[in-house]
């Protein structure tokens, strides 16, 4: 078993020079709520042993 070193947030940026940044934001942001909804954000940290 190991503990983390250190806590670091995950930020994604999209730029707004791609052609369609606001719906590729809105597809990440709404896959992320449907992982956490299902729980799989929760069971990947416990997996790795890793909790906030």
């Amino acid at each position: 078993m190991s503990d983390p070193l250190l806590r670091m947030d995950v930020y994604l940026f999209v730029s707004r020079a791609h052609p369609d940044a606001e719906a590729l934001r809105d597809r990440l942001d709404t896959a992320l709520r449907a992982l956490e909804e299902r729980g799989e954000v929760q069971r990947i940290l416990d997996a790795a042993d890793y909790n906030q």
